[in-house]
């Protein structure tokens, strides 16, 4: 289970310190919340990584993919939108960050998945 998770632990790190370095260029704060964005996402990777494709049949994969990717987008929507209605004062660079651990974590399970599907 672990060895699993290495490769994506070590895409959450060159991400996050990518995420990191263009905050400092473009001079924006780094604040304790965008590491929290990469624990989410990362979560909900791994859940995508050993319960989705653990144990795989045919016919109800994607059913389950669709209604995680789904319930994935829409609790995402909702945090977006809870923190720019708490937090308006660092809700763009903390919108940029998310919607790129999103988009980023997205095309990682992506790319899982169609090596999964070639073997």
């Amino acid at each position: 289970m672990i060895l699993k998770t290495l490769p994506l632990f070590g895409f959450a790190c060159v991400i996050l310190a990518a995420n990191y370095f263009v905050f400092n260029y473009i001079g924006w704060e780094f604040r304790t919340i965008v590491p929290l964005l990469y624990l989410y996402m990362f979560g909900f990777s791994v859940f995508f990584e050993h319960v989705l494709m653990g144990g795989l049949e045919a016919k109800k994969f994607v059913t389950n993919y669709m209604a995680f990717s789904g319930g994935k987008l829409i609790l995402s929507m909702f945090i977006l939108l809870g923190y720019a209605y708490f937090n308006r004062d660092y809700i763009r660079p903390f919108s940029v960050s998310f919607l790129w651990v999103y988009f980023s974590f997205t095309s990682f399970e992506i790319v899982r998945l169609l090596r999964f599907f070639k073997k």
